[in-house]
């Protein structure tokens, strides 16, 4: 009976970490993320030998793991992967805004206090113009103003 629990991939299958990388087509630091992250190898690498791979099941672990799980919190992250998250996040915004997706701070503030301002101005003047066109009686008047002036927060 044969041994089946030792099991070596044929030779077209093997492959070190810079073939993995163009077979994949990623970076060589991609692979090593890879490693990291429990990607098979064959043969562990060292200073003077090369890591070892079966493309076949390279792929299997690329293709079948499951997705990393998301999180709501990078603080529940190990502080590498923090950091890199927040770099990471910096770095995207720089992005988004040079590609005009997102706005400068001070930009959306301004545009917010204007739109505020407008807001306001139209919730104060609106008992007067339903008094007017309605013919509404003053008390009621009165009262749309004071529940105007309670939803317009903002207006300090």
């Amino acid at each position: 009976m044969s041994d089946v629990t030792h099991f070596t991939a044929p030779a077209y299958r093997l492959a070190n970490k810079l073939q993995v990388s163009e077979f994949f087509n990623v970076s060589f630091k991609t692979v090593d993320l890879w490693v990291r992250r429990g990607c098979p190898f064959v043969v562990r690498g060292g200073t003077n030998a090369p890591w070892i791979f079966d493309l076949l099941a390279v792929a299997q672990w690329r293709y079948t793991r499951p997705k990393r799980a998301s999180f709501s919190n990078p603080d529940d992250l190990k502080p590498k992967d923090r950091r890199d998250w927040y770099e990471g996040e910096r770095i995207r915004g720089k992005i988004e805004e040079l590609t005009a997706n997102l706005i400068a701070r001070d930009e959306f503030d301004a545009e917010k206090t204007r739109i505020q301002s407008a807001l306001a101005e139209c919730l104060e003047r609106l008992p007067g113009r339903l008094e007017s066109a309605c013919g509404l009686p003053p008390a009621v008047a009165e009262v749309l103003r004071r529940e105007c002036a309670a939803l317009i927060p903002f207006n300090e």
